[in-house]
């Protein structure tokens, strides 16, 4: 029988200790856990960057339309509260986008302190530990200026559908 040779034996006969087995674990965890913040922190960065060229745009387009009203005479057809609403949501989008940017970084560089260490350079866990913690912190931040600005656009939107019922009355 072929069973006892070749590199099947070999691979059977192979016995990770629960110590060894453990470590590989540590070892694994250790390498992915920036690897999934970044790509996650990524993911972020392209909705927010989304969202604040759709504001721009908007921005855009009414400060156009006052510029024209008032080159006109004509009546400006927005709400004068518009561009300052607009002005809110457009620093609460540019502060998410900083502070996600920012998260990037601090993953990176707490990357860079974890491929120090596996190059046998001193690991210095205090510094591995602020860069992941800044990392998360900053990436929780950005999710309190985005926070505002969904709450800003919800009440916009809730407003102007008051405002069109009321004026269909």
């Amino acid at each position: 029988s072929r069973a006892g040779r070749g590199p099947l034996r070999s691979f059977h006969s192979a016995r990770m200790n629960p110590g060894m087995l453990s470590d590989v674990v540590g070892v694994i965890q250790t390498a992915l856990a920036p690897v999934f913040l970044l790509a996650g922190t990524a993911a972020f960065l392209g909705v927010y960057t989304g969202r604040l060229a759709r504001l721009a745009d908007r921005v855009n387009t009414v400060a156009g339309d006052r510029l024209e009203a008032a080159g006109s005479g004509r009546p400006v057809e927005h709400d004068p509260r518009q561009l300052r609403y607009l002005q809110r949501r457009t620093l609460a989008l540019e502060v998410a986008v900083i502070l996600a940017t920012l998260s990037g970084f601090c993953t990176c560089l707490s990357v860079l302190a974890l491929l120090g260490g596996a190059m046998g350079r001193e690991l210095s866990e205090a510094a591995l530990f602020w860069f992941f913690g800044a990392a998360v912190a900053s990436l929780l931040g950005s999710f309190v200026a985005f926070l505002f600005e969904i709450f800003s656009a919800c009440f916009s939107m809730i407003a102007q559908i008051y405002s069109a019922g009321r004026a269909g009355r």
